[in-house]
């Protein structure tokens, strides 16, 4: 057992020092027995096993929460944990913002992350003296994330697209709550439910595009009304010929990206024309669209909150990815079922009109025609007007 004469002493040494305490669970200061409880990264005296004091630890342990700051025990857990950046390591790296909490507010009571939301909501930076506004921070995120996660809607997407799909969709609205509307709310509930609202609306907008989308491959996409034909005077005004150069000329009038992409659309169209790549692949599709539309300065587009039906770029890229898998890359009219699923799913950041169109006049050009799809063909394969 590791020895010391005083706090002091600890204090001075190593880190590596420091770390095997950690590992043995005990130590002994002043000639005193202390034991470790690594769960709450806390450090309590311990006491004879036959000692009448003994039916007073949980009690001790109570009294440190809240005890002088003088004390033994509570010097120890300064030095062992608060100040020690491997036990800093420890709570960062937790399973859990329970776990996270529990170490860092020496609290076995604490059960959920609702609970830890409304432990930091009370707590105010001189309590938490000692703790990086960095790892408060950090608690607080991890927490406001996992209650979303456990909100009707969370786990209702969940069960949709998985944890890691909502997991992504829930941080990206951590920015628009901080600790502070936290503490100034002085509940839980209020933080959580100023956020859940976007997962309604995307949970909505999911529930509309995938019944959509299952509703277009029940349909004959060969017939009225999905085969109305853009005029050739609309779109081609140049008089092209060749089925290459109009099926880049019907792709750049409907654009609305404003850059002249011409010899991009014509030298992709050309390439996978007869590169047999499998356009139902999902890999596929990212390597195409990352060469139609290379330069995109988002990393995230959010669901329509005001009425539409667009879903966020990450869960529509998630039931896209799903989708594909249904499709039969030989179906006769699996140019408009691609055009369907990736306008419908909406899910690339940007460029989702012209992915869907270069698709869709892929197909035509591998079946040696191409025929130009009208506006209202789109509005109704998309689903979105």
């Amino acid at each position: 057992m590791i020895t010391f004469n005083n706090v002091a002493a600890l204090q001075r040494a190593p880190e590596s020092v420091k770390d095997a305490i950690q590992q043995q669970g005990v130590l002994k200061v002043g000639g005193r027995e202390y034991h470790i409880q690594t769960d709450l990264q806390q450090v309590l005296r311990t006491q004879p096993k036959d000692s009448i004091v003994a039916r007073f630890i949980e009690g001790v342990s109570k009294l440190f929460t809240t005890g002088s700051s003088a004390s033994v025990a509570q010097g120890l857990t300064q030095s062992l944990f608060t100040s020690h950046a491997g036990a800093l390591q420890q709570r960062l790296q937790s399973i859990s913002s329970v776990e996270h909490a529990r170490m860092l507010f020496k609290d076995a009571g604490l059960q959920s992350p609702e609970q830890v939301l409304d432990r930091l909501g009370r707590t105010d930076d001189k309590s938490l003296n000692g703790v990086s506004s960095g790892e408060v921070k950090q608690l607080f995120e991890r927490a406001l994330a996992e209650a979303l996660v456990n909100t009707a809607s969370g786990q209702a997407l969940e069960a949709l697209v998985g944890p890691s799909v909502t997991r992504a969709l829930v941080n990206k609205q951590l920015p628009f709550a901080s600790l502070e509307s936290l503490r100034t709310s002085g509940s839980s509930a209020s933080v959580v439910g100023g956020l859940e609202p976007i997962l309604m609306v995307e949970l909505k907008n999911l529930g509309l595009a995938q019944q959509h989308q299952q509703s277009v491959l029940q349909q004959d996409l060969g017939s009225a009304p999905y085969n109305s034909v853009l005029s050739e005077s609309f779109y081609n005004p140049k008089g092209y010929t060749e089925d290459v150069d109009r099926a880049a000329a019907w792709i750049l009038k409907a654009s609305t990206s404003g850059g002249n992409e011409w010899e991009n659309f014509t030298a992709l169209l050309r390439e996978y024309r007869s590169n047999g790549k499998d356009l139902t692949d999902a890999t596929v599709l990212k390597e195409l669209h990352q060469r139609l539309v290379p330069d995109i300065d988002r990393s995230y587009r959010g669901p329509a909150i005001s009425g539409g039906r667009l879903l966020s770029s990450i869960t529509g890229a998630a039931m896209l990815d799903q989708h594909l898998k249904t499709l039969d890359k030989d179906h006769e009219q699996v140019g408009k079922q691609l055009f369907a699923a990736v306008v419908g799913f909406h899910g690339f950041i940007d460029g989702n009109g012209r992915m869907g169109r270069l698709l869709y006049a892929l197909t035509e050009l591998r079946a040696q025609q191409f025929t130009p799809m009208a506006v209202e063909t789109e509005n109704l394969l998309s689903g979105l007007s």
